[in-house]
């Protein structure tokens, strides 16, 4: 197999998800409350233009029909609730601190699968993956059961999830690339 198979195998979306969560990660440990209340700021603004986007396209399709409708009752949807997220921050942190809590327990849940193939094809570091994939899914339940933004140590929880997480996808890069095949 030549170099240029090797690099087209790759799993770039491993690399580039394992570069967004470690980017995340440290912005929790470095900015504490103020980068989970500049992400609640971030989805609301993300909200709102994405519920404009989508008026706007739907506006200008000719069509006026019943998917023209679910669409525009979408746009109104997301309005509000970006707006609602600007508004009172502090509970969409809370739901977005859930959020993320479900998010890590279905990553984990998937790498878990990951490091059983790996096992199957007696890849060396299985274990690791199988390891950090329990942190991951009890991480996430904890998350999402216990923490809240009145507790200063979510902030704290969350980075360590996410950097967990980026090592998690490098792993998976490295190791689990060819197995899935």
């Amino acid at each position: 197999m030549g170099l240029g198979a090797k690099i087209k195998d790759f799993k770039w979306g491993y690399i580039l998800l394992a570069v967004i969560c470690a980017a995340t990660g440290v912005c929790m440990f470095a900015y504490n409350n103020t980068s989970l209340t500049a992400l609640a700021i971030t989805v609301g603004v993300v909200m709102i233009l994405a519920s404009i986007i989508l008026a706007v396209l739907s506006f200008s399709d000719r069509s006026r029909g019943l998917v023209f409708g679910f669409r525009i009752a979408l746009s109104v949807i997301m309005l509000v609730t970006g707006i609602v997220a600007l508004v009172s921050k502090d509970s969409t942190i809370d739901v977005l601190v859930g959020i993320f809590g479900l998010l890590f327990i279905m990553d984990g849940s998937y790498k878990f699968h990951t490091s059983a193939i790996s096992h199957r094809y007696r890849k060396v570091f299985w274990w690791v993956l199988l390891l950090l994939s329990a942190i991951l899914i009890g991480g996430g339940f904890i998350t999402v059961r216990f923490l809240t933004i009145e507790y200063p140590i979510t902030v704290y929880v969350l980075g360590s999830l996410f950097v967990t997480d980026a090592i998690a996808n490098l792993i998976s890069a490295f190791y689990a690339g060819l197995d899935e095949k």
